[in-house]
């Protein structure tokens, strides 16, 4: 991360402590703790607070309604905490969850506590056992609603990691060649992100091959085939991109053009559905409209949250459920992914999600609605 990029991360921290302290004022606590436990559990909300420079393990962020900002870091990282310059004090500990507690008990002495409810279930158990006076004010619930609203900064992120993915995706689609596995293309694809300046993708690359508008997975590519890309470039500073692409492969025939422009004329006219003030639950139905209009089903919602996790834990996902009766907020940020099977297929179960094709975008959800990252539909 450049230093540029470091100074307009540590703008940004400092604007989410500040809204964090007048939360504790407003609730008469004294601190909020945020946990990172095992490396392997990545915790959203942790690093919303701590960044890429917070401990990978182990470790805790404590910000004081006062406005001080406190961390307890894992051994291994605790110079790069102590040396970020974001923290007032940089605690040290070992690679245990048990002096994690411990560490935390001393510092907060009898003080009313809000504590992230991401912690685990083990965790939990250890800080109630301690004598940690929790409050029973909701923090996750707190952090949640300034997660799903995104910030300029995390928008200009996240259209990085988008511009990055797009780049490389151009210069594998150049490298297409007859007899290409769909290993050898993801391969491909990952290394490219790489040259364009990814720390790695954001999660496993999917690459699937599509002939004759049949839904069986071909492993080798030929010409006439459709490729599907399911992909993203992740940052430094941990936000990430979580985009698709169909892409013909010297594709000329008739019926494989009509059903791509199809695809096109869809994904136009549903990221129009994707508007302020219509929930979760209205958005699928106004899309499966549009799908059933073209002549296809649906195969899966049509897009989730996306932040600092490929599916940020808060919604409404474009989905049907009691949990996407919300409604959607200037700002919050949703993939638009339609799942496009073939109406011919309706009375058999589809062999997986996606159905035909992939085409995936990242919406800033406002007035209107808009892709991020400028990601054209068809690359020549």
């Amino acid at each position: 991360m450049s230093k540029t990029s470091r100074e307009r991360y540590k703008t940004e921290l400092d604007s989410r402590f500040r809204r964090l302290s007048g939360w504790l004022e407003g609730n008469d606590l004294q601190y909020a703790i945020i946990l990172k436990e095992e490396i392997e559990v990545q915790n959203g909300n942790y690093l919303y607070y701590g960044g890429p420079f917070a401990s990978g393990e182990y470790g805790a962020i404590i910000v004081d309604r006062s406005g001080e900002i406190s961390a307890i870091a894992h051994e291994y990282a605790f110079e790069r905490v102590k040396n970020s310059g974001i923290f007032a004090k940089t605690y040290e500990i070992r690679q245990s969850i048990e002096e994690l507690v411990s560490t935390l008990r001393k510092m907060l002495g009898g003080a009313s506590v809000a504590i992230d409810g991401s912690a685990t279930q083990n965790a939990m158990e250890l800080i109630k056992g301690s004598g940690i006076q929790l409050s029973g004010k909701n923090l996750r619930e707190y952090i949640y609603s300034q997660r799903t609203v995104k910030s300029d900064f995390e928008i200009r992120e996240m259209e990085e990691a988008i511009g990055i993915s797009k780049r490389a995706l151009h210069s594998t689609i150049q490298s297409f060649a007859p007899g290409m596995t769909t290993q050898e293309i993801a391969l491909n694809l990952d290394k490219n992100m790489l040259e364009e300046g990814t720390v790695g993708p954001s999660f496993d690359t999917t690459v699937m091959i599509r002939r004759d508008l049949q839904e069986p997975e071909i492993k080798k590519l030929a010409k006439g085939d459709l490729v599907l890309f399911d992909f993203g470039a992740k940052l430094s500073s941990a936000y990430l991109a979580d985009v698709g692409r169909t892409i013909p492969f010297h594709a000329r025939d008739v019926k494989t053009k009509d059903f791509m422009a199809d695809v096109y004329s869809i994904k136009r006219a549903g990221v129009k559905e994707i508007a302020i003030g219509k929930t979760g639950n209205e958005v699928r139905s106004a899309i499966n409209a549009i799908l059933e209009e073209h002549g296809y089903d649906s195969t899966h919602r049509p897009g989730h949250q996306i932040g600092l996790n490929v599916h940020e834990p808060f919604g409404p996902a474009l989905a049907f459920g009691k949990e996407n009766s919300a409604t959607l907020q200037p700002g919050n940020v949703v993939t638009w992914e339609p799942g496009i099977g073939l109406a011919k297929n309706r009375d058999k179960l589809y062999k997986n999600r996606y159905g035909m094709i992939h085409m995936e975008d990242m919406v800033l959800v406002g007035s209107p609605s808009r892709a991020l990252g400028n990601f054209p539909l068809e690359f020549s």
